[in-house]
């Protein structure tokens, strides 16, 4: 694996996340991340589609105004398969989030979570990766910063598996919580029949059908105002026990 170290970056020893095919490191530089891509044959053009994938999903998300949700990539070698990109700045870590909040994070925490994670889902047309280390939040632009996208879309991958496992680990265990965690565990189901099957088909108030991300979005919309009432949406609270992302090898790289 060559790690870009002649084109300027002073990069972390170890790799911050993997996977099969991607490693993503951290750098000296602030917001700023490299992921070195390992192609499952040579010459193969999946490096390309990589970039594509990238660059295509975050097109998406800009005709949205969503410049906070996707990252940039601001240098790439074809050679050696590695990009670097930068994150908007002032984007949480998961883990950084539970720390803020030691007794669980909420049900209204996780509604703001879920509601931009099933925007950035319904434009994208993909399928993340939403594991711990792929997704940050950002109260300050109101969005969420989704990585670990991969070239070609898994049709095996379902990430709101992932998001109700991660929601029945670090919630409150409130009530609310709970009734949040069941539905997404729940919607998860139901998309994967939708995917398979073309199954269970709903109709918005308009007669048009919704499939997918909008319609478990708009039956999210109407979980919460059955739960909260009209003002089910607040503000993100993070306490002032949590930093901004800051990876400890990002931090190290730039005191040395």
């Amino acid at each position: 694996m060559a790690l870009p170290i002649e084109a300027g970056y002073r990069v972390s020893e170890d790799p911050i996340y993997s996977d099969r095919q991607l490693s993503r490191f951290a750098t000296d530089l602030p917001d700023t991340y490299i992921e070195v891509f390992e192609p499952p044959e040579p010459n193969d053009g999946s490096f390309a589609n990589y970039i594509e994938a990238y660059n295509g999903i975050r097109e998406k998300l800009l005709d949205q105004n969503y410049e906070t949700y996707i990252p940039e990539i601001v240098d790439s070698d074809e050679e050696d398969h590695w990009v670097a990109f930068t994150v908007v700045e002032g984007g949480y870590t998961l883990d950084e989030l539970v720390k803020s909040h030691p007794n669980g994070i909420g049900g209204r925490d996780w509604a703001w979570i879920i509601n931009r994670i099933l925007t950035v889902l319904i434009y994208t047309e993909r399928q993340p990766d939403l594991r711990l280390e792929n997704f940050l939040v950002h109260p300050i632009g109101h969005g969420v910063i989704l990585l670990g996208w991969q070239p070609e879309e898994d049709p095996a991958s379902f990430p709101l598996d992932n998001l109700a496992k991660l929601i029945a680990l670090y919630s409150d265990g409130s009530k609310e919580s709970d009734e949040i965690q069941t539905f997404v565990r729940q919607s998860g189901r139901d998309y994967k029949k939708n995917r398979v099957g073309h199954l269970d088909l709903k109709v918005d108030s308009a007669g048009s059908e919704l499939l997918g991300y909008q319609r478990i979005l708009e039956e999210f919309r109407l979980k919460l105002q059955r739960i909260y009432g009209v003002r089910k949406f607040h503000e993100l609270t993070v306490s002032e026990l949590s930093a901004p992302y800051l990876s400890k090898e990002s931090e190290a790289l730039q005191k040395a």
